[in-house]
């Protein structure tokens, strides 16, 4: 293994072992690891995940910010002092923004498959120019973040929804009504309500109208219904539509384990 996964490794291990004081002093962890797709392993990086989602009672989020080196031209940064440096390269980067994968209530529904998907999905759209970011113990703060952040061009949010419309963050309580729309970016044009009667949270959280590509299912829905349509040519096209951007569209390879 290369030194980097060594050492992003020994930081879980150390978290890991933190676990039980942290539960028992009733204190949060936040995490935020950064991942180069061209360098980890992802099947270690798989059963770390998994055991972090398990102990959600210390964590209060859990970020990977996936990138790919290999698709990254830090050639072509500008020098450090010009002006607006950080946001240039951030652009040259990534230029489609940031793809937000935001995870809420699923009642620890949770497999080293699943997983293993939306790591495929992350590696897919970091080699297509966005910085993705994974939040897998996801709360209102973590969705209002995502919403106001000048670079979000996407998000996803996926938890457990009721038939009024209503989604629910990681601590079981219901997203307020204006989450989407207070302090929303200009930069975002797509959302994707992974949750039951994601048609119907469009009109509960007020983006009927709105000009972004909202997209949900009209009933009731699982893992396997979400990852066929972000696995498919209609995902491909609906983002690169809403994003008015052209994307190599092929198929993403599943990763298993």
């Amino acid at each position: 293994m290369k030194s980097c996964l060594k050492k992003t490794l020994v930081v879980f291990a150390l978290i890991m072992g933190a676990f039980s004081t942290a539960g028992a002093a009733d204190k949060a962890i936040n995490m935020k690891v950064k991942l180069d797709l061209a360098k980890t392993d992802q099947q270690n990086l798989l059963v770390f995940a998994k055991q972090l989602r398990e102990n959600t009672h210390a964590v209060r989020n859990l970020v990977f910010e996936f990138t790919d080196s290999k698709d990254i031209s830090r050639n072509m940064a500008p020098a450090a002092d010009s002006p607006n440096a950080a946001e240039v390269i951030y652009r040259k980067n990534y230029p489609n923004g940031d793809f937000y994968y935001l995870i809420g209530d699923l009642d620890d529904d949770w497999t080293k498959k699943d997983f293993s998907r939306y790591y495929s999905v992350a590696k897919w759209l970091a080699a297509r120019g966005f910085r993705t970011i994974i939040n897998v113990v996801a709360f209102t703060p973590d969705l209002q973040e995502a919403v106001s952040n000048p670079h979000t061009s996407a998000i996803v949010w996926n938890s457990h929804g009721s038939n009024d419309g209503a989604i629910y963050d990681s601590s079981k309580k219901a997203l307020p009504k204006s989450v989407f729309n207070k302090n929303r970016s200009k930069s975002l044009k797509y959302i994707l309500f992974a949750n039951c009667y994601g048609a119907v949270s469009t009109d509960y959280y007020g983006l009927r109208k709105s000009k972004m590509q909202v997209i949900g299912w009209d009933r009731t829905v699982s893992s396997e219904d979400l990852f066929k349509y972000l696995f498919s040519e209609e995902f491909d096209t609906d983002l690169a539509q809403a994003l008015n951007v052209k994307m190599l569209i092929k198929p993403k390879g599943e990763i298993t384990l």
